[in-house]
């Protein structure tokens, strides 16, 4: 294919940006047209949106009752019908009567108003568009006004009609033909009105032709200018050139490698013999530098031979074809031995196969390689070389040798380990310094520097003693040299000083050198600065005894000083007391606060109590939210020291009663205080500590924000509930066989047994019936709830199994309370779908009671647990409701199935209003989560009739049924209600 000439290409370049231009200006001219129809609807939607505000604005009088409905209608065609705008531009209004629109409002045919608008001169309607920016559909010979009320009808309520419709002429008539229009009309709804306006076509594509006309004559004239310009470029292009040409032609028989141009020749020619001048003397300077370098590899061939360190060359498949005298002195291999061979044969064998095509690798990639390698030389000694690998290719680029230069390294590299272990040992992280026999310093390291701030210019030629820090008498000197006169060394801890003053522990290791003759020499001294370690002992010391948020006496140093002052109110006959505190509601104000503002609290509170009590005095923190405060040498009378402890409680008291400013914001909190006394060492510390718990629980329970003097009686009690513990846990130990689980009927409004709730009844040996309400909050305290509720659980499913299987009750559900504390546990769902299965019970017909008190803690994982079940089947009853403090945002996240009235509400319902709305607020906030509404404790007819009057329709309570054994459902009979609501 021939080459294409430089005029061609030139020509073809501008046809190329003259076919550019024109295809720019095409897009442009769309892209103009559009935004100049753009432009014209735009214009015709604040038109008419102006004429659709008149409207509002006159309806709004007319709903304002200043102005008719007539009259409002009458004024607005009044103020809208004289609008003009453009040069033939006006408004129109239809409505939107069916089948076909009815004129209201037509300025230049006024002849159209106040009738249908079904001539058949107006069924040349074409396209239709609702909205905004949509494509146009077209219409199969529609009528213009029917179009219009369709696109008014629309979802937007506005879009765009094209049609053909007369000119009005300018003495007020209008043009015989028809003419293309863009109209835009909008629904005016209050008036049932369509207000519109349009635009003739003609005169926008009249404006989009002017455009073009404007552009084609532009194009035109670029045509000319960039033809001209072509042609003035070409032509001082090519006569350089061709004259070029002739020159180069005539030096083809010059044999002086010059070029003999005329004296006038345009600039570029010149540039051009300029650049053939310089390669012929760049080409004879080449021949003078190729003799030279024939005369250096003369001089090197020399130097190959004489070099110290060993020359391998190879070819490029990796033949040695040639050694200097080096190689074979390091080596051991002679010439002959080696020649033709590959260098392999030096293999130590000490690197592995990687090792070798890493290097290699490298020698392919960049053309060279060096670093350390052992070989091994002919006699079998393996030595390190430092080896270089250089490549030598040709002009194209191929291998033609490799050459490899080496020494050996061995003893080199031996003498910096040595060296370096040396120096590294000398430079450790402990200081060392070096002395004479006579103990003047000699050397230092850069650590000696460092702990002791002495450099070594101001340490070298000093004695040791520099460090003394005065902390130790000439004895422990005596001893220390005495250690090392016998053994050789001593180490140990010794208090020195630093240059700054500063006094430090380290640890210090002096060790004697002596010579071959055994005469002492020097002493090395390693010295660790050991500050740290002695200060983390210190703080490990503190925190063992000391609460690290309010830095008080932890439990352990409370018990020690317990012991003590025990010890010593025996032995004084003084009388000591200890004041136990504990914060009211501390757990809900700190998961309300955050756990900081809690700390913050915690901190505050320490604070105020040392500030009330004696500096002999002990404020300890035990954990949580429980402080005690020890007090020692009290009056030896116990009326007396009871005043005084209880004037301390208290002070107390009020301290702890102020206000809190907790990061700016202002909380309040108080104590339940109790208080026991000890006067002799035969009470132990734990007696004492369980003693003033015990008061404080009693101040507690009688409303908190008290203080309670520990009493015998108090006594009584945890020894009747330490009995009662001790006897549940035999019960649960003897399988649960005093246990029952009983049954308790829940109904519909017509009185049809729908379910029951599972109530544990504990039967004693000696005791007897044992009220729930005695040992559930017991079981709870002491943990042996979990397996109660597990008892209980297992139990109730059995039951739902059985049931299942009876025609008669297999349509009942069961409803089992369970604990917070199970519902906490990690396995929580994982237990209840165990029993299930292992029972075979439907999990469609259990039912979980969960109460309010659940929601105060963690309820992401309480919701996570639920929902789980919840997709097993299980339902969800909430228990007591209106009773705790569940929060309504939770509420309605929880997968529930029912909302329980408590019965503290239903007692006293005909009594109380209160409680009729409580219930009624129960019930609505039921359904509108979409939630079934129980009540319990319903004892009488009257109170299921006022409930059922308030919309709750299903019931539990003595009124229909006590607790009873499973085989009591079995005879159950319905009671009929008295009446219901609608009387039925």
């Amino acid at each position: 294919m021939k080459s294409i000439s430089v005029s061609t290409r030139l020509w073809l370049l501008v046809c190329a940006v003259l076919i550019a231009v024109f295809v720019e200006d095409l897009v442009d001219l769309k892209h103009t047209s559009e935004q100049l129809r753009t432009h014209k609807e735009q214009q015709l939607e604040q038109l008419v949106e102006t004429a659709h505000s008149i409207l509002q604005h006159y309806e709004n009088e007319a709903r304002a009752g200043r102005l008719g409905d007539a009259e409002a209608r009458r004024q607005a065609i009044a103020a809208i019908r004289p609008l003009r705008y453009g040069t033939r531009e006006y408004f129109f209004i239809i409505d939107h009567a069916e089948p076909v629109p009815s004129g209201i409002m037509h300025p230049i045919q006024p002849d159209l108003e106040g009738y249908p608008l079904d001539q058949p001169a107006y069924l040349r309607a074409t396209s239709s568009r609702a909205g905004s920016r949509g494509p146009y559909r077209a219409l199969d010979n529609d009528n213009i006004f029917v179009a219009m009320r369709e696109v008014a009808h629309s979802v937007s309520g506005n879009g765009y009609v094209t049609y053909e419709w007369p000119k009005p002429l300018g003495s007020g008539g209008v043009t015989v033909g028809r003419h293309p229009k863009l109209a835009y009309v909008k629904h005016f709804e209050p008036w049932g009105w369509i207000v519109g306006s349009g635009v003739y076509m003609d005169e926008l594509e009249a404006a989009i032709a002017r455009n073009a006309q404007t552009r084609l004559i532009k194009g035109v004239i670029w045509l000319l200018l960039f033809g001209a310009l072509a042609w003035a470029l070409l032509r001082s292009i090519m006569r350089p050139l061709h004259a070029l040409h002739d020159a180069i032609q005539r030096l083809r028989g010059n044999p002086d490698h010059s070029i003999d141009l005329p004296a006038r020749q345009p600039r570029e020619l010149a540039l051009l013999g300029n650049v053939f001048r310089s390669l012929m003397s760049d080409l004879q300077h080449s021949r003078k530098a190729l003799n030279a370098s024939l005369d250096e590899l003369r001089l090197a061939g020399s130097a190959f031979a004489a070099m110290s360190e060993g020359v391998v060359v190879t070819d490029a498949q990796r033949r040695i074809v040639s050694i200097n005298p080096a190689f074979t002195r390091i080596s051991g291999y002679p010439r002959t031995e080696v020649i033709g061979r590959n260098p392999n044969l030096l293999k130590s064998r000490r690197h592995d196969d990687e090792f070798y095509r890493a290097m290699w690798h490298a020698i392919e990639v960049n053309g060279s390689w060096s670093g350390e390698i052992w070989n091994r030389a002919r006699d079998g000694r393996v030595f390190l070389e430092w080896l270089s690998i250089s490549t030598l290719r040709d002009e194209a680029g191929q291998v033609l040798n490799y050459i490899g230069v080496f020494s050996d390294i061995t003893e080199r590299k031996r003498s910096e380990a040595d060296l370096r272990i040396a120096a590294t040992a000398f430079e450790a992280q402990e200081g060392m310094f070096i002395t004479d026999a006579h103990g003047t310093i000699l050397r230092v390291n850069l650590a000696f520097t460092t702990i002791t701030g002495y450099t070594p210019d101001e340490a070298v030629g000093k004695s040791p003693r520099l460090l003394k820090s005065g902390r130790h008498d000439a004895d422990f000197y005596a001893r220390m040299q005495d250690g090392i006169d016998r053994s050789g060394s001593w180490q140990g801890e010794i208090w020195n000083r630093r240059k700054n003053g500063e006094i430090f522990p380290e640890w210090l290791t002096i060790t004697a050198v002596h010579d071959h003759e055994g005469n002492l020499t020097h002493y090395v001294s390693t010295l660790t600065d050991i500050s740290q370690r002695k200060a983390a002992e210190s703080e490990i010391q503190h925190l063992a005894f000391y609460d690290p948020l309010t830095n008080l006496p932890n439990r352990r140093l409370l018990i020690d000083r317990l012991r003590q002052a025990l010890s010593s109110s025996a032995r004084t006959e003084h009388t000591g007391a200890l004041l136990f505190i504990d914060l009211d509601n501390f757990k809900l104000l700190n998961d309300s606060l955050r756990h900081d503002k809690g700390d913050l609290l915690l901190q505050s509170v320490a604070a105020r109590l040392l500030d009330c009590v004696r500096t002999t005095d002990t404020v300890a923190r035990l954990g949580g939210d429980e402080f005690v405060v020890l007090l020692e040498d009290l009056s030896a009378l116990t009326t007396e020291a009871t005043a005084q402890a209880q004037t301390l409680g208290n002070k107390i008291l009020a301290a702890l009663n102020q206000p809190y400013t907790l990061a700016g914001h202002v909380h309040h909190n108080s104590p339940s205080i109790g208080i026991a006394l000890f006067s002799d060492h035969h009470r132990s510390v734990e007696e004492a500590l369980m003693q003033a718990d015990l008061a404080m629980y009693q101040a507690k329970a009688a409303g908190r924000n008290t203080l309670r003097l520990f009493s015998p009686e108090m006594q009584s009690v945890v020894s009747a509930r330490a009995a009662l513990e001790a006897d549940l846990r035999a019960a649960l130990d003897d399988h649960g066989t005093q246990f029952a689980l009983h049954y308790q009927p829940q109904v519909d409004r017509a009185g049809h047994l729908t379910g029951a709730e599972a109530l544990l009844r504990w039967q004693h040996p000696q005791r007897g019936n044992v009220s729930p309400a005695e040992f559930i909050p017991l079981a709870e305290d002491c943990g042996l709830i979990l397996r109660i509720g597990r008892w209980v659980l297992e139990t109730a499913c059995r039951q739902l199994a059985a049931w299942a299987r009876d025609p008669d009750m297999q349509h009942l559900t069961l409803a089992v309370n369970v604990s917070a504390m199970q519902y906490r546990q990690a396995d929580f769902v994982a237990q209840v779908l165990s029993i299930l299965v292992d029972t075979g019970a439907d999990p469609n017909k259990l039912k979980l009671e969960l109460t309010e008190s659940l929601l105060l803690d963690n309820v992401e994982d309480i919701i996570t647990k639920m929902t789980d079940l919840k997709a097993w089947g299980v339902g969800f009853s909430l228990d007591d409701f209106g009773t705790g403090y569940s929060s309504l945002s939770y509420l309605k996240r929880l997968p529930l199935d029912q909302l329980k009235i408590d019965q503290s509400f239903v007692r006293d319902l005909l009594t109380d209003p209160n409680d009729v709305a409580i219930a009624r607020a129960v019930v609505a906030l039921a359904a509108s989560l979409g939630l079934t509404v129980i009540a319990e404790g319903v004892e009488t007819e009257a109170q299921r009739l006022c409930l059922e009057t308030n919309g709750c329709l299903a019931y539990q309570g003595y009124l229909f049924g006590r607790p009873a054994p499973a085989e009591a459902l079995k005879t159950w009979q319905p009671i009929a209600p008295s009446r219901t609501v609608d009387g039925t």
